[in-house]
């Protein structure tokens, strides 16, 4: 995992602006990272996750189970992409990010390559935000 630059902050705007290639473009705190598309073995884990969530979510009423690209974000200076994640839908009429409904769950699916940034970087973040930790 790499971060292009540290001299600036970056805001969801120029996020968005960034080319559609395989990798996952973060932000967090205006800090632009960058993570290689994930393995198969990584997807698999997704898949089987989400196949046990949905039914249970959907059943008890929790909103719905989200994937990427299905963002979380904060603000302009911070916007994440869980593996997965449970919120309500968003019921903003203009669709923004920020005024998305607070996930009751968020699920990152740790690898060698994100294990830290997952651990640390992003669980911060989620906190922060006010998801249970």
């Amino acid at each position: 995992m790499s971060t292009p630059s540290r001299d600036r902050r970056w805001t969801q705007e120029e996020l968005h602006a960034l080319p559609e290639d395989s990798n996952t473009y973060e932000l967090i705190d205006g800090e632009l990272f960058v993570t290689p598309a994930p393995t198969d073995e990584h997807g698999d884990i997704c898949a089987r996750l989400n196949a046990i969530l949905v039914p249970y979510v959907l059943a008890q009423g929790l909103g719905l189970v989200y994937v990427p690209p299905a963002v979380f974000a904060v603000g302009i200076r911070v916007q994440v992409e869980p593996d997965l994640m449970v919120r309500h839908q968003n019921t903003d009429p203009d669709g923004a990010l920020e005024k998305a409904p607070l996930p009751s769950l968020v699920v990152e699916v740790l690898s060698k390559r994100t294990r830290n940034y997952d651990l640390t970087t992003k669980r911060a973040t989620y906190l922060m935000a006010g998801v249970a930790g």
